[in-house]
């Protein structure tokens, strides 16, 4: 992200880190920046990712070109994929949208909410189908608040490796007293 940023490269974060960055963290693989295709930001992405350490192929180097294309590096659960064009929405109109969140001490656009729910409407995976529910919860939620006025709304959300944790232990707390082993529902 450091690379990408001092290079200026024009991205948006996608996947579980805007999932979560919109408020629904949930456990992800991989690091998913979605990277406008065009010929100059191409080359910025190449420098980025050599600067980084990346000396990309020729085919990958093309991949950068190519909409549609992804460019893997690295295993999970330290994977990035470098997307060019996900499922469902186009770059620019999601930039002019786009969100500024701190992630990891470092201050990148996330596609908005409507738009993520838009792509991940669009791909289609049950993982996806569960994020956008998810997502619509959330934008629920947010529109009886802004109509509201509550304060929470003024802060940007965050992601810290405290916070993702945090939430892990909170989801697993919530699923254990859910569950028909919890002693207290059987009394």
């Amino acid at each position: 992200m450091k690379s990408l940023t001092a290079h200026e490269v024009s991205f948006l974060v996608l996947g579980g880190y805007a999932v979560a960055l919109h408020g629904y963290p949930r456990a992800t693989a991989d690091f998913d920046p979605w990277v406008d295709s065009s010929a100059i930001n191409a080359d910025r992405v190449l420098a980025a990712l050599r600067d980084f350490g990346f000396t990309p192929t020729e085919e990958a180097a093309q991949a950068l070109w190519t909409p549609g294309k992804v460019l893997r590096m690295g295993h999970p659960p330290t994977r990035t994929e470098l997307l060019t064009a996900p499922a469902g929405v186009e770059f620019g109109p999601c930039r002019a949208r786009a969100v500024t969140r701190d992630l990891f001490g470092v201050p990148v656009p996330v596609i908005g909410l409507d738009d993520l729910i838009a792509n991940k409407c669009a791909a289609g995976s049950p993982k996806d189908l569960i994020d956008a529910a998810e997502l619509e919860r959330i934008r629920s939620r947010l529109g009886r608040s802004i109509r509201r006025g509550h304060r929470f709304l003024r802060r940007p959300c965050s992601i810290s490796l405290e916070s993702t944790a945090l939430a892990g232990r909170r989801r697993a707390s919530r699923a254990f007293k859910g569950s028909r082993g919890d002693p207290a529902r059987s009394r």
